[in-house]
């Protein structure tokens, strides 16, 4: 076990150390009864919050360290897991590792144009502008 992991989530962790089934689903109100606490409001309306896998937050070492990953979400009702070493021998899908996609591309004219004109209409919902109107009419061409 990770000494990293919140006090919170080490029933959690322990759940996951003895268990040894391929995919596993629990309702959020089994994990609260788990960890004998109520899990946060993101934990029941984020995805994002169960597949988080970076710091600072340190929750996603009960399952992560146990040879678990999330499968499936669905807000308010339930959270599915499966074992990563299974996937590894079966091949599974390499969805798990999501990485940043950067596609570059040569700037069109059209880019400028939609810029300037997105910034006409954030200025005309907000009371906050960035530069001053005179600034910003001596930085444009009209």
């Amino acid at each position: 076990m990770t000494k990293a992991l919140e006090k919170k989530y080490i029933p959690l962790a322990n759940y996951f150390s003895m268990a040894t089934e391929p995919l596993l689903t629990l309702h959020l109100s089994e994990v609260e009864k788990i960890i004998g606490q109520n899990l946060p409001n993101s934990a029941y309306l984020n995805q994002s919050w169960w597949e988080k896998t970076k710091a600072p937050s340190k929750y996603f070492h009960a399952w992560i360290d146990h040879g678990y990953r999330v499968k499936e979400f669905k807000p308010n009702r339930f959270v599915s897991f499966e074992r990563m070493d299974l996937l590894d021998k079966n091949g599974g899908n390499n969805d798990y590792e999501k990485k940043d996609i950067l596609l570059i591309r040569q700037a069109k004219h059209s880019d400028a144009r939609f810029l300037a004109e997105l910034q006409k209409q954030i200025e005309g919902e907000s009371d906050f502008l960035l530069y001053g109107k005179e600034e910003r009419a001596l930085s444009t061409q009209k």
